[in-house]
């Protein structure tokens, strides 16, 4: 035990934020892999995969009703990361309240999961797929923060959490394509460093 000017206090191991990234990349992998084999083909958290089902449902004629699952789900996750880019500058500027946000949709989502049996289809589908993609969009504005451009899931998808949680109407200063841009700098660096 540790004792400082409060009183004893019991001294826990710290974890490293790398390793809590490790273990947010492999829930977003859980999450992904339910939403796509279980939810009629919609992604909660890699944007990038649902704006290509988009692009090719559009590009072979499909109606544009036929896709607004993708639409939804991509509104969601940049609500979600506007959310999260606001609560990282709002009076209570800290991560793990974000986190505790997020996880809370995360149950929520769950719960409506095993209450509502969502299918392949339909507004149950929507709602659970919307609120997990709010909860990874809030995730992705919240990683962000750490500054590992090792660990990206995925280029779109970073791209566009930056656009929206550094925007000025999430309280940032970035301008559309600046976060892109010190993005791919930071890309460029680590692949430099992975072929010396």
């Amino acid at each position: 035990m540790d004792r400082d000017r409060a009183g004893w206090r019991i001294a826990l191991p710290r974890v490293s934020h790398i390793s809590a990234l490790y273990l947010i990349t492999g829930v977003c992998g859980f999450v992904d892999a339910a939403c796509f084999l279980s939810m009629g083909g919609v992604f909660a958290e890699i944007m990038t995969g649902n704006l290509l089902f988009l692009c090719f449902a559009i590009g072979t004629g499909q109606s544009i009703f036929s896709v607004t699952k993708y639409f939804l789900v991509i509104a969601a996750f940049l609500i979600g990361a506007l959310a999260g880019g606001r609560l990282l500058r709002g009076p209570l500027a800290e991560q793990r309240i974000g986190f505790a946000v997020e996880w809370a949709f995360l149950v929520i989502a769950l719960a409506l999961t095993a209450l509502l049996q969502p299918g392949d289809a339909g507004l149950e589908r929507d709602i659970v797929t919307s609120l997990l993609a709010f909860a990874m969009g809030m995730q992705n504005a919240l990683v962000r923060r750490h500054g590992v451009p090792d660990l990206a899931t995925n280029v779109m998808t970073l791209t566009a959490t930056a656009l929206v949680a550094d925007s000025a109407v999430a309280g940032g200063t970035t301008r559309i394509g600046g976060a892109a841009r010190s993005r791919s700098r930071s890309f460029s660096s680590a692949e430099r460093r992975a072929q010396r």
